[in-house]
């Protein structure tokens, strides 16, 4: 308890978690700093149909982004397979264009990933793991700079680390990432 500042909070989830710390992210204003691992917006069920408990957060409520906020995700999965994991009108490139009111934001686009790649033992969470087509990138390689990205991400944006800027979109961001980002 010693260790930790809960003056600086950042958000971050996976997929609907990914989601849901963007909602959080705009309805709490004690969160900081916001990082989304392949968002999905909409309805995440597989029989899709909509519901009022989950709604579209993104671009309507875009601008309730006004934080530092990231989003890693892939374009990988946004057709084919049983059904598209990470579809395009809802993936983790529309958060980015929605999070306008952002001080900063970033966008990056693991070459090659899959849905699942961003997930630790995707053998843990069995069947909802499989229906999602595989990528040809290396899942541990995907994890990895993952990490390297939301490790350096918060420490950037809650502890004022600049140097940290060439591993967020400098000259040490990891291969195989494309960045953009505002400003």
């Amino acid at each position: 308890a010693s260790s930790v500042d809960a003056t600086r909070i950042g958000a971050t989830g996976h997929s609907l978690g990914g989601k849901l710390a963007t909602l959080i992210t705009m309805d709490d204003p004690r969160i900081d700093a916001l990082l989304a691992i392949d968002p999905i917006d909409g309805d995440p069920s597989p029989l899709g149909g909509g519901s009022p408990d989950r709604p579209d957060l993104v671009p309507m409520r875009g601008s309730a982004i006004g934080v530092p906020a990231g989003f890693i995700g892939e374009t990988f999965s946004s057709a084919g397979g049983f059904m598209p994991c990470a579809p395009a009108a809802q993936n983790f490139t529309q958060f980015y264009m929605a999070a306008m009111a952002a001080p900063y934001a970033f966008q990056w686009d693991m070459t090659g990933a899959d849905h699942m790649d961003f997930v630790d033992n995707p053998i843990a969470c069995g069947f909802t793991c499989g229906v999602c087509t595989d990528g040809p990138a290396d899942d541990a390689t995907v994890v990895a700079n993952t990490r390297t990205l939301l490790t350096a991400f918060f420490r950037r944006t809650l502890t004022d680390e600049t140097a940290l800027d060439e591993v967020l979109h400098e000259a040490s961001l990891p291969t195989g990432i494309v960045v953009s980002r505002r400003p």
